[in-house]
């Protein structure tokens, strides 16, 4: 019985969630597989130690 309090609260904050952030949420999901679209052009045209160490840091 809790796990399905717990579920419908969790379902609840994630439907607020989407409704308040909507718009941002859409512009990550979209800028999101271009940074590593970026990051793939960029290893065309650098040395591999000099990219991979700046898209490590860039991983949270």
């Amino acid at each position: 019985m809790i796990s399905s309090l717990d579920n419908n609260l969790a379902s609840r904050q994630i439907l607020e969630e989407w409704r308040i952030n909507k718009s941002t949420m859409m512009l990550g999901a979209i800028l999101n597989p271009g940074s590593y679209l970026l990051f793939l052009f960029a290893l065309e045209q650098a040395p591999m130690a000099h990219i991979s160490s700046l898209r490590e840091i860039g991983i949270p």
